[in-house]
Protein backbone atom coordinates (compact mmCIF):
# COMPACT_ATOMS: atom_id res chain seq x y z
CA UNK A 1 0.00 0.00 0.00
CA UNK A 2 1.37 3.33 -1.22
CA UNK A 3 -0.26 6.30 0.36
CA UNK A 4 -2.09 8.46 -1.74
CA UNK A 5 -1.49 6.25 -4.78
CA UNK A 6 -3.15 2.51 -3.61
CA UNK A 7 -2.57 -0.78 -3.96
CA UNK A 8 0.09 -1.89 -6.21
CA UNK A 9 3.62 -3.86 -7.09
CA UNK A 10 6.12 -1.36 -4.66
CA UNK A 11 9.11 -3.34 -5.33
CA UNK A 12 10.84 -6.43 -6.77
CA UNK A 13 13.84 -8.18 -6.80
CA UNK A 14 16.42 -6.53 -9.81
CA UNK A 15 16.19 -8.45 -13.01
CA UNK A 16 13.19 -10.46 -11.84
CA UNK A 17 10.85 -10.97 -15.10
CA UNK A 18 7.47 -10.68 -12.78
CA UNK A 19 5.47 -11.99 -15.50
CA UNK A 20 6.61 -15.85 -15.02
CA UNK A 21 5.68 -15.84 -11.86
CA UNK A 22 2.11 -13.27 -11.63
CA UNK A 23 -0.29 -15.83 -12.92
CA UNK A 24 -0.65 -18.09 -9.99
CA UNK A 25 -1.80 -15.01 -7.68
CA UNK A 26 -3.21 -13.43 -10.50
CA UNK A 27 -7.04 -12.27 -9.09
CA UNK A 28 -5.69 -12.67 -5.42
CA UNK A 29 -3.01 -11.05 -4.35
CA UNK A 30 -5.10 -9.99 -1.87
CA UNK A 31 -8.05 -12.20 -1.00
CA UNK A 32 -8.58 -10.54 2.85
CA UNK A 33 -11.94 -9.90 4.27
CA UNK A 34 -12.76 -6.66 5.17
CA UNK A 35 -13.23 -7.58 8.83
CA UNK A 36 -9.90 -9.29 8.72
CA UNK A 37 -7.96 -5.75 8.03
CA UNK A 38 -10.11 -4.08 10.54
CA UNK A 39 -9.92 -6.24 13.43
CA UNK A 40 -7.63 -5.61 16.32
CA UNK A 41 -5.17 -8.40 15.49
CA UNK A 42 -4.77 -6.81 11.41
CA UNK A 43 -3.65 -8.90 8.92
CA UNK A 44 -1.18 -12.24 9.82
CA UNK A 45 -1.25 -14.84 7.47
CA UNK A 46 0.52 -17.00 4.51
CA UNK A 47 -0.36 -18.25 1.42
CA UNK A 48 1.17 -20.77 -1.06
CA UNK A 49 1.12 -21.31 -4.52
CA UNK A 50 3.57 -23.26 -6.88
CA UNK A 51 4.90 -21.15 -9.39
CA UNK A 52 4.13 -22.00 -12.83
CA UNK A 53 7.62 -23.92 -13.85
CA UNK A 54 7.18 -26.23 -11.02
CA UNK A 55 10.61 -25.36 -9.97
CA UNK A 56 9.89 -22.59 -7.10
CA UNK A 57 7.25 -22.04 -4.58
CA UNK A 58 5.69 -18.72 -3.69
CA UNK A 59 5.63 -18.10 -0.07
CA UNK A 60 3.33 -15.07 0.49
CA UNK A 61 3.23 -13.38 4.13
CA UNK A 62 0.90 -10.76 4.32
CA UNK A 63 0.80 -8.53 7.23
CA UNK A 64 -0.01 -5.24 8.43
CA UNK A 65 1.17 -2.24 6.39
CA UNK A 66 1.58 1.58 6.80
CA UNK A 67 -1.22 3.67 7.61
CA UNK A 68 -2.99 5.02 4.49
CA UNK A 69 -3.28 9.06 4.25
CA UNK A 70 -6.37 8.75 6.75
CA UNK A 71 -4.45 6.68 9.08
CA UNK A 72 -6.49 4.02 8.35
CA UNK A 73 -5.32 0.64 8.16
CA UNK A 74 -3.57 -1.58 5.33
CA UNK A 75 -1.81 -4.17 4.33
CA UNK A 76 0.95 -5.46 2.58
CA UNK A 77 1.96 -9.03 0.16
CA UNK A 78 5.95 -9.79 0.44
CA UNK A 79 6.03 -12.61 -1.84
CA UNK A 80 9.29 -14.82 -1.71
CA UNK A 81 9.88 -17.60 -4.74
CA UNK A 82 11.59 -20.22 -2.88
CA UNK A 83 13.30 -23.24 -5.36
CA UNK A 84 11.69 -26.63 -4.71
CA UNK A 85 14.93 -28.38 -4.65
CA UNK A 86 16.10 -26.17 -2.09
CA UNK A 87 13.18 -26.90 0.09
CA UNK A 88 13.12 -30.64 -0.63
CA UNK A 89 16.56 -30.97 0.47
CA UNK A 90 16.19 -28.88 3.79
CA UNK A 91 18.67 -26.30 2.93
CA UNK A 92 15.84 -23.75 3.55
CA UNK A 93 11.94 -24.32 4.93
CA UNK A 94 9.40 -22.45 4.92
CA UNK A 95 9.73 -21.32 7.69
CA UNK A 96 13.43 -20.05 7.75
CA UNK A 97 11.99 -18.05 4.72
CA UNK A 98 9.10 -16.04 6.54
CA UNK A 99 11.74 -15.48 9.11
CA UNK A 100 13.63 -13.65 6.50
CA UNK A 101 10.41 -11.65 4.92
CA UNK A 102 9.50 -10.55 8.18
CA UNK A 103 13.11 -9.29 9.01
CA UNK A 104 13.44 -7.22 6.03
CA UNK A 105 9.97 -5.82 6.43
CA UNK A 106 10.57 -4.54 10.00
CA UNK A 107 14.00 -2.94 8.97
CA UNK A 108 12.57 -1.51 5.20
CA UNK A 109 9.81 1.07 5.55
CA UNK A 110 10.61 2.40 1.87
CA UNK A 111 12.25 -0.42 0.12
CA UNK A 112 13.62 0.64 -3.22
CA UNK A 113 12.23 -0.18 -6.16
CA UNK A 114 14.82 -2.85 -6.78
CA UNK A 115 15.86 -5.30 -4.38
CA UNK A 116 18.83 -7.65 -3.82
CA UNK A 117 18.36 -11.62 -3.10
CA UNK A 118 16.62 -11.94 -0.21
CA UNK A 119 19.06 -13.37 2.48
CA UNK A 120 17.86 -16.60 4.38
CA UNK A 121 19.04 -18.68 7.18
CA UNK A 122 18.91 -22.38 6.95
CA UNK A 123 17.15 -24.14 9.20
CA UNK A 124 18.57 -24.83 12.62
CA UNK A 125 20.48 -28.36 13.20
CA UNK A 126 18.29 -31.34 13.49
CA UNK A 127 15.48 -29.54 11.50
CA UNK A 128 12.64 -31.94 10.20
CA UNK A 129 10.37 -31.19 7.49
CA UNK A 130 6.92 -31.52 8.69
CA UNK A 131 7.96 -32.53 12.36
CA UNK A 132 5.54 -30.88 15.02
CA UNK A 133 2.26 -31.22 13.49
CA UNK A 134 0.91 -33.41 16.11
CA UNK A 135 1.13 -31.42 18.21
CA UNK A 136 -1.90 -29.20 16.15
CA UNK A 137 -3.58 -32.38 14.20
CA UNK A 138 -4.54 -36.28 14.88
CA UNK A 139 -2.59 -38.75 12.45
CA UNK A 140 -6.22 -39.36 11.05
CA UNK A 141 -6.52 -35.95 9.53
CA UNK A 142 -3.08 -35.80 8.24
CA UNK A 143 -3.60 -38.82 6.52
CA UNK A 144 -7.13 -38.09 5.51
CA UNK A 145 -5.61 -35.07 3.43
CA UNK A 146 -2.76 -36.87 2.10
CA UNK A 147 -4.89 -39.83 0.70
CA UNK A 148 -7.56 -37.38 -0.61
CA UNK A 149 -4.43 -35.56 -2.60
CA UNK A 150 -3.25 -38.51 -3.91
CA UNK A 151 -6.46 -39.46 -5.16
CA UNK A 152 -7.60 -36.43 -6.12
CA UNK A 153 -5.28 -33.29 -6.78
CA UNK A 154 -7.75 -31.46 -7.76
CA UNK A 155 -9.43 -31.74 -4.41
CA UNK A 156 -10.05 -28.74 -1.77
CA UNK A 157 -9.95 -29.26 1.96
CA UNK A 158 -10.78 -26.72 4.82
CA UNK A 159 -9.02 -27.69 8.47
CA UNK A 160 -10.76 -25.55 11.39
CA UNK A 161 -8.28 -24.40 13.99
CA UNK A 162 -10.72 -22.97 15.56
CA UNK A 163 -10.09 -19.84 18.86
CA UNK A 164 -6.53 -20.22 17.66
CA UNK A 165 -4.17 -17.35 16.93
CA UNK A 166 -2.92 -16.25 13.38
CA UNK A 167 0.56 -18.33 14.30
CA UNK A 168 -0.89 -21.49 15.03
CA UNK A 169 -2.58 -21.73 11.42
CA UNK A 170 0.94 -20.20 9.90
CA UNK A 171 2.97 -23.29 11.41
CA UNK A 172 -0.12 -25.68 10.45
CA UNK A 173 0.06 -24.72 6.99
CA UNK A 174 4.12 -25.03 6.62
CA UNK A 175 4.42 -28.19 8.33
CA UNK A 176 1.32 -29.81 6.04
CA UNK A 177 3.35 -28.61 2.95
CA UNK A 178 6.31 -29.56 4.28
CA UNK A 179 5.26 -33.12 4.90
CA UNK A 180 2.80 -33.61 1.93
CA UNK A 181 4.96 -31.47 -0.96
CA UNK A 182 8.57 -31.42 0.26
CA UNK A 183 8.69 -35.16 2.05
CA UNK A 184 5.73 -37.06 0.77
CA UNK A 185 6.95 -35.70 -3.07
CA UNK A 186 2.61 -34.97 -3.50
CA UNK A 187 2.32 -32.11 -6.17
CA UNK A 188 2.84 -28.93 -4.67
CA UNK A 189 -0.80 -27.31 -4.26
CA UNK A 190 -2.05 -24.33 -3.06
CA UNK A 191 -3.02 -23.15 0.71
CA UNK A 192 -4.28 -20.17 3.07
CA UNK A 193 -4.20 -19.77 6.78
CA UNK A 194 -7.08 -18.10 6.91
CA UNK A 195 -10.52 -17.96 5.56
CA UNK A 196 -10.10 -15.58 2.24
CA UNK A 197 -13.09 -13.78 0.21
CA UNK A 198 -15.85 -15.75 -1.43
CA UNK A 199 -14.91 -14.56 -4.54
CA UNK A 200 -11.23 -16.01 -4.07
CA UNK A 201 -12.29 -19.06 -2.39
CA UNK A 202 -11.97 -21.85 -5.17
CA UNK A 203 -8.27 -20.52 -5.60
CA UNK A 204 -7.26 -22.44 -2.57
CA UNK A 205 -7.01 -26.43 -2.23
CA UNK A 206 -6.17 -26.02 1.68
CA UNK A 207 -7.59 -23.12 3.88
CA UNK A 208 -6.40 -23.35 7.73
CA UNK A 209 -8.86 -21.00 9.11
CA UNK A 210 -10.40 -20.25 12.55
CA UNK A 211 -14.26 -20.50 11.80
CA UNK A 212 -15.75 -22.14 9.00
CA UNK A 213 -16.72 -20.10 5.57
CA UNK A 214 -19.34 -20.45 3.08
CA UNK A 215 -20.31 -23.61 1.11
CA UNK A 216 -18.80 -22.30 -1.86
CA UNK A 217 -15.61 -24.20 -0.69
CA UNK A 218 -16.52 -27.46 -1.93
CA UNK A 219 -14.20 -30.43 0.09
Amino acid sequence: MTPGEGYGIKATSAGLNIALFEAPLRGHYTPIRGDTVQSSGGVNFRMIHPAASGEDVLLSRLGRGPADELGRPTFQNHIAIAPRELLESGRISLFSVDDALGNFDAKAVDPPKELGPLEVAAPPSGYRLGAGLRGHLTRATVETLATRRIQDEYSRTLILCRDTPPQVRNEVLFRLIELLNFVARIKTFTGMSDAPTASAMNDFDLIVAPRGIRSAFRP
